[in-house]
């Protein structure tokens, strides 16, 4: 028999208020903050740093980057990419919502004008794919798994050997 859920926990996509919420807030944190109006390195990580407290729980887990701490560790991890990467662009290409979970792809693309991981500047403009998985807990995300390209990226710089063109 079928379980009948009331329709007041329902929105219109058959999803739940949270999972609207949830899938709400980490689409604004990719279109409004990620992509923001920012002009340069130094303002966007600037808007990052100041918005991150309303998306990003402190205690903030990146169980793909253990090194990584807390909310200051995310911080981190933007700066260094913000440093490689110049006029930094990222798109939300799906974004699914399940419970308290969220999951999402979004292309980065950016010129690779710093060094990265150990890279020197190529000048060369790159794209990138990225896999996230949020968990969510009251309106912040707490949690998070991220896989990368970063293969398809080391080609196209040239780590080893001609880059691809992309």
């Amino acid at each position: 028999m079928a379980k009948i859920i009331p329709r007041t926990t329902i929105g219109r996509s058959g999803m739940s208020s949270e999972e609207e919420s949830n899938e709400r807030l980490v689409r604004r944190w990719v279109n409004d903050v990620l992509n923001g109006e920012a002009k340069s390195t130094e303002e966007w990580l600037s808007c990052i740093r100041e918005r991150s407290p309303d998306y990003y729980d402190e205690n903030y887990v990146a169980h793909h980057d253990p090194l990584s701490k807390g909310r200051e560790g995310l911080l981190d991890r933007f700066a260094s990419l913000a440093y490689a990467f110049s006029d930094v662009k990222v798109d939300l290409v799906l974004i699914l919502a399940k419970g308290d979970l969220v999951a999402d792809c979004i292309r980065v693309t950016g010129t690779h004008n710093g060094q990265f991981l150990g890279i020197p500047p190529t000048g060369r403009r790159v794209s990138w794919l990225q896999n996230e998985i949020f968990r969510l807990k009251d309106g912040k995300i707490i949690e998070g798994w991220v896989t990368r390209d970063w293969l398809g990226l080391f080609q196209q710089i040239g780590a080893f050997g001609n880059p691809k063109k992309h």
